[in-house]
């Protein structure tokens, strides 16, 4: 027999004691029985319960420690907390073994913060999140007792947490929109920076023959890393310019700057190309997406309207705007 079949085997004896069990005091012992067998199983809230329903009956001094030592390590609980620095709005986030109360219980009165002159409280399942924070800043959390769960139980006692919110990590990224750029017309391609001092740029061009290829891979549209980088330069197109662009920064906020195209590719042939950023400190794995922005150089714009008669359909020139319907 296996040792889950052992352990399977006492919980039911343990339950047909309690079932043939006659006076209160074997009733007791039969329910600690039941909750020792259930705790070697790692079954630990019907555990709880069994010892709870033991002290109902008996309070036992030693039964009393067992209880008190099993919800300390597996009752209502702490689990973890997290930091999210990154964001424009720092947080620190508690995780509990247990779902909170959804709703008529206020959770900012069981949360302290020092050296926070303001901050608010958000509850999700089994998370309270802290907002109002500032980067570069040490805080200390504390969950205070008898912060109650769905269940019913609360924090046995206050819990103190030292938080430090660090400086956003650098980041590039570009802001994801479909461009259509004329070939001539001077226009920048915007690229937003996070504590980045410069970035390192590439851009390429596909080749007419490959444009069937891409337009059916799973590259395309999306954000690219070294290797996948290698493969559509490699098989679909070719790098046409390369550059770094110093970066006013400021520190933890969103910087747009616009990438000057028309100086980088003067001269640009119509068709899809891809801008590529990177840190120019040269840190990036090389199996990390890079910042990637697809655009289409053309100068056709298409317009439509729906009407009565149909759809229409608007090619015009960007450069002249000179219009042909079809």
């Amino acid at each position: 027999m296996s040792s889950n079949q052992l352990e399977r085997a006492g919980t039911s004896a343990a339950v047909n004691a309690y079932d043939m069990s006659r006076s209160r005091d074997e009733r007791a012992h039969a329910l600690v029985v039941l909750a020792e067998a259930l705790e070697r199983r790692s079954l630990f809230r019907p555990a709880i319960s069994a010892y709870e329903a033991s002290l109902e009956l008996r309070n036992a001094p030693d039964v009393q420690e067992a209880y008190a030592d099993l919800k300390r390590r597996k009752g209502f609980r702490v689990l973890d907390h997290s930091v999210d620095s990154d964001s424009v709005t720092p947080r620190a986030c508690v995780q509990f073994s247990e779902n909170l109360v959804k709703s008529g219980v206020d959770y900012a009165q069981y949360v302290t913060v020092e050296n926070a002159r303001s901050f608010a409280i958000d509850r999700s399942d089994a998370e309270l999140c802290v907002t109002g924070l500032k980067h570069g800043e040490e805080y200390r959390i504390v969950i205070r007792q008898g912060l109650p769960s769905a269940i019913g139980e609360v924090i046995a006692q206050p819990i103190p947490l030292e938080i430090y919110i660090r400086d956003r990590a650098p980041a590039l990224r570009f802001t994801g929109d479909s461009f259509v750029l004329p070939s001539s017309a001077r226009r920048g391609i915007p690229l937003v920076s996070i504590n980045a001092q410069a970035a390192k740029l590439s851009v390429y061009r596909i080749g007419d023959r490959a444009l069937t290829r891409l337009l059916t891979s799973s590259e395309f549209l999306r954000q690219l890393n070294g290797y996948s980088l290698d493969y559509v330069s490699g098989q679909m197109g070719e790098p046409i310019w390369e550059g770094t662009v110093d970066i006013d920064t400021e520190l933890n906020k969103d910087i747009v700057t616009s990438i000057p195209l028309d100086e980088a590719v003067p001269e640009r042939k119509p068709g899809i190309y891809l801008m590529t950023a990177q840190s120019s400190d040269g840190q990036d794995d090389y199996s990390d997406n890079r910042a990637t922005q697809w655009f289409l150089v053309s100068d056709i714009g298409l317009s439509t309207f729906a009407g009565q008669d149909g759809l229409s359909v608007f090619a015009r020139s960007l450069e002249t705007l000179r219009r042909w319907r079809g």
